[in-house]
């Protein structure tokens, strides 16, 4: 991935980083993505694809080497602490942390650029998020919409929210869709 990305010339890849284990509860049991005919915990589905330190560090060498930077959004603190330790340039806070101000305090104290995804939150819980983040001294935030719905329909990606957000939060922002 990191390679055919730097060979059609994008200027970063984004990952997603997590611990299996804490990702999803222990007690969820879903049909296996791999083996339908089977039911497991979904807990121990992450935990096939979750990548260890010397994974991540492989893969930021082999980026650097590409000229191509990764960064990634850590869904857990431990992934948070390795990402920035192994020098990620940036980070990407997810939708689903919007609201979860600790793990957001804790991105906005490590000085680096964040890329915070609205997903479904509302003006109040962006501001909230966006106070949180500043409260720790890191202004350099660029606001991320997300249509949940794939692939979205043009009707259902609500752009007209940028220009109130804009005003609201003086922050950038990404519009990410899978539209047809």
């Amino acid at each position: 991935m990191i390679a055919s990305a730097a060979q059609n010339g994008a200027d970063i890849v984004k990952l997603q980083t997590f611990i299996g284990g804490e990702l999803i509860s222990k007690t969820v049991k879903a049909m296996d993505p791999d083996q339908p005919e089977q039911e497991i915990f979904l807990h121990e589905f992450f935990q096939r694809y979750q990548l260890s330190r010397g994974d991540y560090t492989a893969l930021f060498e082999y980026s650097r080497e590409l000229g191509v930077p990764l960064f990634s959004a850590p869904f857990d603190e431990e992934s948070l602490e390795m990402l920035v330790e192994l020098g990620m340039p940036a980070i990407k806070a997810a939708s689903p942390d919007l609201t979860y101000l600790p793990f957001l305090k804790r991105v906005g104290k490590t000085g680096l650029p964040i890329v915070l995804s609205t997903g479904m939150g509302t003006n109040e819980e962006i501001e909230t998020a966006l106070k949180t983040i500043r409260a720790e001294g890191n202004e350099d935030i660029t606001l991320l919409h997300r249509v949940s719905n794939y692939p979205s329909q043009y009707h259902e990606m609500n752009l007209a929210c940028l220009q109130e957000s804009l005003a609201l939060q003086s922050a950038g922002w990404i519009i990410r869709s899978h539209h047809r």
